[in-house]
């Protein structure tokens, strides 16, 4: 494709911008699909300008492309929890860290949602030019993960809905279920054919794939029944799989352990609730599960194979993480809380914003 713009510039142009016209991501999954992989290819084409075609150097470039997007998350948790432990999960998590320095969308999303919550969540000074960024952020996600926009919308609704005085703690189960409601039906009517229809045809594409890593899922009928009838084996697939030892490629295993680890630590913390009832959940907490916690369930109704699930997880995991660890800090459990109190010590954060 290099070849053919240095060849034939124009005629490469005119096909870009006509690919460009076509990237309308709400009619069907094969026209998200193709924009997806059309923006990467024209990445990827500018990059080997730089690197004389070396896909090693685009991959390290890429990352550096990336990073950036990374810290801005980093730095939303940090102002959210006052610690770093809690914000380091959002850099230093293995599969965070291996899928969003390839050449992929999941690192084009990670990217976007960090400039994206940094944005929003930062003072307001020029508003006109960060709502002009948020928007780009947005259609940026949008074009490389749709599918998470489905969750990402109800968690920002309650946020900001709950940082209002005239809601109690009280009220919160009702702004979390108005807010999931109000988003499922205005998404639904976006979508052509309706939300039930897009997961259930995104499956269908998915069990058409032939892999190493394919697991058993049942066939998702896009009914309300179909849904619940899936619903076990979705919660399952998108939670917990791939299990150790379960086949596959042999790195899948070194994810399985993190995925245990995560797990571990999630129950540690529930657990600890339980007995100091003082500690609780903030709004930011359940905003980040709101997010996280439906995102996997719907990766789970999507995708029967191992390999594609650990990918497309690995974007939720800081945000279904790092609450979890901020309450054993809170706690405090002395293990946390000293590797806490070394990060403050040893880990510069120049700014708070």
């Amino acid at each position: 494709m290099k070849q053919d713009l240095l060849a034939h510039p124009g005629q490469f142009l005119d096909k870009m911008i006509i690919n460009m016209k076509g990237m309308n991501v709400v009619d069907n999954n094969q026209q998200q699909l193709l924009a997806q992989y059309a923006i990467l290819q024209y990445v990827d084409i500018f990059l080997n300008f730089i690197s004389f075609d070396n896909l090693y150097v685009n991959t390290l470039l890429f990352s550096f492309l990336v990073f950036p997007g990374s810290i801005a998350l980093f730095k939303v948790f940090y102002t959210a929890y006052n610690k770093p432990l809690p914000a380091f999960c959002t850099l230093l998590l293995p599969s965070v860290l291996f899928w969003t320095s390839e050449l992929y969308k999941d690192g084009i999303f990670y990217m976007a949602i960090g400039y994206f919550l940094y944005i929003l969540l930062k003072p307001r000074k020029q508003i006109i030019l960060n709502g002009i960024l948020i928007l780009i952020c947005l259609y940026i996600m949008i074009l490389s993960r749709a599918n998470a926009i489905i969750t990402l919308l109800p968690a920002l609704f309650f946020f900001f809905l709950s940082q209002k005085k005239w809601f109690g703690k009280k009220v919160n189960p009702v702004v979390v279920l108005a807010a999931v409601i109000l988003t499922a039906v205005f998404i639904n009517y976006v979508i052509p054919g309706g939300l039930l229809a897009r997961v259930s045809e995104r499956q269908k594409e998915f069990q058409l794939l032939t892999g190493g890593s394919k697991i058993y899922l049942p066939a998702l009928e896009p009914t309300a029944t179909g849904f619940l009838t899936v619903f076990p084996a979705a919660l399952a697939n998108g939670f917990f799989q791939p299990f150790p030892g379960a086949g596959g490629k042999s790195v899948y295993n070194l994810f399985s352990i993190e995925l245990l680890i995560i797990w571990f630590i999630i129950l540690y913390a529930c657990w600890l609730l339980t007995r100091k009832k003082t500690i609780k959940l903030s709004n930011f907490d359940i905003s980040c599960l709101l997010f996280a916690l439906p995102g996997l369930i719907v990766i789970g109704y999507m995708i029967p194979f191992a390999g594609a699930i650990i990918r497309y997880r690995s974007i939720y995991l800081p945000f279904l993480l790092a609450p979890f660890v901020n309450i054993i800090c809170n706690y405090p459990v002395k293990s946390f809380l000293s590797i806490n109190n070394w990060l403050s010590r040893n880990v510069i954060v120049s700014e708070r914003n």
